[in-house]
């Protein structure tokens, strides 16, 4: 079913399935953190360019390098400003994604490949941001081509990989830092306990340009503004409030729930049934998702709201990858293919109102769009004015950064004591901290969407 000789075709059916998600998906609206990522920051550079620095308003400022945004605002300058010229912007990335997942298919499963590839194809944490206008897609690029130039000693493969995941985003750096550990600990030549020893000017030529452009533009960004990641007035402030000891030791288990989401935990039990030979297998990969997750809980565990799906895709590319070489072990295409649809099924798994999921890392939550169409229409036909009703992230942003389109009507933050009308989403977890039954008890429903386990409802609160 996987035999090396149909490799490249299968890579070309890849490729072409990628094209008709986008083209599917090309009038998507903005989603979750890709509003302020994309349409804040590409909308800010579209308008003002480079006259006021590189840096954005602290509003819309979250410390990271906004590169990507500076990226969308040249394309829009060259094809347009809008969704189908955002969405066709990312299919370069997505096809490089595809391709060194194919490459490292090559050198990891010389007999078998074809078998990476199509594991991180159906992968809901790939599958469902694949359709998205998002700098992880750029992350995860990165992630793939210094990965694969660490495995097959070519240096340049590196320095790009860490340029581009650096140029993204700090977590995108820290993710390099642990391809550089990985890089030092697998290297048999030196120990990398000696640093003393180390061969420092082979770092420097693989590492030091994308790490040294980041701490320029950090070192600016401090000296200018006076601050890193956040600040006081930042809506982004509440997700760094620690969470003591008791809260750390509670994340921990929701990244391991995290890592087993969404079909996952298909890979892992494969991975489990031959844990003693993980150790063993070709170039030690288990070592860099040991790096991935302890640097990654580093940075999310202390704090209250950043244990999200899409940090730990890096972690989840290296349990597929060694997945694909235990499969390959197995040689039994049954196996194989039990695990495909498993995985594959992630993609439709949809938890009780009650719990909150990570919607931008599983394609379950593509129904949305089109009910946000047509719930808009079903407005203004029974003539609700939208500016009217309430709702939540990420639907009560502005229509400009949502869909590139001023014409429309933006919702407003709901406020259930004063608003008349709320729309409400199970793709929106604002509401997951409110029982729905409780709260809307006082209430009639306008009208109800629904489709593939995705609701949009309106609501008119009762005086």
């Amino acid at each position: 079913m996987l035999h090396s000789g149909y490799s490249k075709w299968i890579f070309s059916l890849l490729v072409i399935m990628q094209a008709t998600l986008i083209f599917v998906n090309q009038e998507n609206i903005f989603f979750w953190d890709t509003v302020q990522f994309a349409g804040k920051h590409g909308s800010y550079f579209y308008d003002y360019g480079l006259t006021n620095g590189f840096l954005l308003p602290d509003h819309i400022d979250s410390g990271h390098p906004p590169t990507f945004g500076y990226f969308l605002s040249l394309v829009w300058n060259i094809l347009g400003r809008s969704l189908i010229v955002s969405h066709w912007a990312m299919f370069p990335i997505l096809v490089g994604i595809l391709y060194q997942a194919y490459k490292l298919d090559e050198y990891l499963n010389p007999r078998k490949t074809s078998l990476f590839i199509l594991l991180l194809f159906v992968c809901p944490f790939y599958l469902g941001h694949s359709i998205l206008v998002s700098p992880d897609l750029i992350v995860i690029l990165g992630f793939l081509l210094s990965l694969r130039g660490v495995l097959i000693k070519q240096d340049s493969l590196v320095t790009i990989g860490i340029l581009l995941m650096s140029s993204m985003s700090l977590r995108g750096a820290a993710i390099g830092v642990a391809i550089m550990l990985y890089d030092l600990f697998t290297d048999r030549s030196y120990s990398i306990l000696q640093f003393w020893k180390l061969p420092w000017i082979a770092l420097v030529k693989k590492y030091a340009l994308g790490f040294s452009l980041l701490t320029l533009y950090l070192g600016y960004h401090y000296f200018t503004k006076g601050w890193l990641v956040q600040h006081p007035t930042s809506s982004w402030a509440p997700s760094f409030e620690s969470v003591g000891v008791g809260g750390m030791i509670k994340n921990l288990f929701r990244i391991i729930w995290r890592l087993a989401d969404f079909g996952m935990i298909g890979i892992y039990l494969v991975l489990l049934s031959r844990v003693r030979f993980i150790p063993l297998l070709k170039d030690r990969l288990v070592w860099l998702a040991i790096f991935l997750f302890v640097i990654l809980a580093i940075l999310t565990v202390p704090y209250v709201g950043l244990v999200n799906h899409r940090y730990f895709l890096p972690i989840q590319i290296v349990a597929l990858l060694i997945g694909s070489q235990l499969l390959g072990a197995f040689n039994k295409n049954w196996l194989t293919a039990i695990v495909v649809v498993f995985l594959f099924a992630g993609n439709f798994w949809i938890y009780p109102d009650s719990i909150s999921q990570g919607w931008d890392s599983t394609y379950a939550h593509q129904p949305f769009y089109t009910l946000e169409q047509e719930s808009l229409s079903r407005m203004n036909t029974l003539d609700i004015d939208p500016k009217k009703v309430g709702t939540a992230f990420p639907m009560r942003s502005d229509r400009n950064y949502l869909s590139l389109d001023k014409s429309k009507p933006s919702y407003k933050q709901f406020d259930y004591k004063t608003d008349q009308y709320l729309l409400y989403s199970n793709v929106m977890n604002e509401f997951k901290d409110i029982k729905k039954e409780s709260f809307f008890e006082h209430s009639e429903v306008v009208f109800t969407l629904e489709k593939r386990g995705i609701e949009i409802t309106l609501y008119k609160l009762k005086d």
